[in-house]
């Protein structure tokens, strides 16, 4: 055992750092939860129900493009203050092509055929049963890939998943 005069007090630092930690896991849990209870409603969800709302978001996307790029411009003077390469810089400017294209390209997956249902490869087994695979929602999905997120959420949310976002400043 060691005497309580030879152990080192704890460092302030690291008991904020694991109170940090703590926040961040029960935060990210949270809406993990949140996630889950949400893909079952998605799930349930017609496909022109799900194309409805990707084509609302689109037209949304679209109408706040001016305030997108206010936000935008201040997280990218943040970003130059804090010394992020240009290039980084470049690639997180949201400008009206941009928006655009982000609206086009869920008004593309809104287009798309939705795969869920959908039966393949049936076969008869001895016993006299039919067994297939059947395309179904994955539930919760979580894109890890910084650039291009509006997309997987539009994917996710076409294919009857609920997209688990995460925002975090690079700032």
């Amino acid at each position: 055992m060691i005497p309580r005069s030879k152990v080192r007090p704890a460092n302030p630092m690291n008991a904020n750092m694991k109170s940090s930690l703590q926040d961040v896991v029960q935060y990210m849990a949270d809406i993990g939860h949140a996630a889950r209870m949400a893909s079952r409603a998605i799930g349930k969800a017609s496909t022109a129900q799900k194309d409805q709302a990707l084509t609302i978001i689109a037209e949304r996307i679209m109408a706040q493009a001016n305030v997108l790029k206010q936000a935008n411009a201040l997280d990218l003077q943040a970003g130059r203050e804090k010394g992020l390469d240009s290039a980084l810089l470049d690639r997180l400017e949201l400008t009206d092509a941009r928006i655009e294209s982000m609206a086009e390209g869920l008004r593309q997956i809104a287009s798309l055929a939705d795969p869920v249902g959908i039966i393949s490869d049936l076969a008869y087994r001895p016993s006299g049963i039919q067994v297939g695979k059947m395309r179904v929602p994955l539930g919760v999905i979580y894109p890890t890939y910084i650039y291009r997120r509006l997309y997987c959420f539009g994917l996710g949310l076409s294919k009857s998943n609920e997209p688990f976002l995460s925002f975090w400043a690079e700032f």
